[in-house]
């Protein structure tokens, strides 16, 4: 699908480019290793790098116009964010973690929560990587998920290109809050998550889910 979306966009560049009669050439980019076919442009003498190549390498869009790169494991330096919104980027020293959206699957009857994330951690299951008994949701009506304190409540990931999470690389995923008692009137409003190591887990990180950057 992201294949289809880039060559669309190159095309699009091309037509525009060859109605204005600018020559346009393409080619392949390497970035650290990982080459991006098509991933550099190059437009009447200057060249430009795709972001689907920077992306590939682990660029992640902050808002618009702003990119940002970050390398595992020398993302010690990086502060920890514990607390903020949707949208917003979060990281306990070994996770960053953004949340996309939160859906109500009518189908699965379960909240669909998308994320973002980026791990240092070297490839594992995601039971082992996070602490889905401890996570918590909190509903607006005071109501409390928490696996942790009753079987008939569950919380689990799903990557969405399948496999384990990868080192250093942007994924995106989701995961399913499930509890017996939700419909589509439940409103969630703050997201707990302990990541890093099951053994061991790194700090929390607390989303409001009420808010959005």
């Amino acid at each position: 699908m992201k294949k289809r979306i880039v060559l669309a966009l190159l095309g699009l560049l091309g037509t525009a480019a060859a109605q204005q009669k600018v020559p346009v050439t393409y080619a392949p980019v390497t970035i650290d290793g990982v080459t991006t076919p098509n991933g550099m442009v190059t437009i009447n003498g200057k060249t430009y790098v795709l972001a689907t190549a920077l992306t590939a390498q682990g660029a992640a869009l902050l808002k618009t116009n702003s990119i940002g790169l970050y390398r595992y494991p020398t993302a010690q330096n990086q502060p920890l964010v514990l607390k903020g919104c949707m949208g917003e980027w979060l990281f306990n020293g070994v996770d960053r973690v953004r949340i996309d959206s939160v859906t109500w699957n009518s189908q699965a009857k379960w909240f669909d929560v998308n994320v973002s994330i980026q791990t240092s951690r070297q490839n594992v299951e995601a039971y082992r990587h996070f602490d889905f008994k401890n996570m918590i949701v909190a509903y607006q009506d005071g109501r409390l998920i928490q696996p942790a304190k009753t079987l008939l409540q569950e919380i689990s990931f799903s990557k969405n290109e399948g496999g384990f999470l990868e080192p250093g690389r942007l994924e995106t995923g989701r995961f399913y809050v499930k509890n017996p008692d939700d419909t589509d009137k439940a409103i969630p409003t703050k997201l707990v998550i302990p990541s890093g190591d099951v053994m061991s887990p790194s700090k929390a990180m607390s989303f409001d889910l009420t808010c959005k950057k």
